[in-house]
């Protein structure tokens, strides 16, 4: 599959993310900082061969209950597919801002049969 290194990233459903991120960034640095993940925290998941943008919306010793927007589902991961995310904006990396609600949101708009309504 071919993807423009241009192309602009659609807005993302939590509007956490900012306007104007690329789809495909360069490697993000060694952040080891922040080695706990709390609810609300963005991150990126190693899932099906790819980094996949998300927010923690559980968390467990050893495992993150982690919300893919994009998606529109929610993965069980271990802690070691999970990284800090950050938005790669202007050719310079930028943080995004906790999701600090996230388990208010997802639980007003997570439809009867578990899946997220849109």
């Amino acid at each position: 599959e071919w993807v423009p290194a241009t192309k602009v990233a659609a807005p993302d459903k939590l509007g956490i993310r900012h306007v104007g991120r690329r789809t495909v960034r360069p490697p993000p640095p060694v952040d080891l900082r922040n080695s706990t993940f709390e609810v609300g925290a963005p991150i990126d998941v190693w899932w099906c061969d790819g980094w996949w943008e998300g927010v923690v919306s559980a968390a467990g010793n050893d495992r993150l209950q982690v919300y893919l927007p994009g998606e529109g589902r929610s993965l069980s991961v271990g802690r070691k597919h999970v990284r800090i995310s950050r938005d790669w904006v202007e050719n310079r990396w930028v943080d995004v801002k906790p999701k600090t609600d996230i388990v208010d949101y997802l639980s007003l708009n997570m439809g009867c049969n578990g899946r997220l309504d849109f």
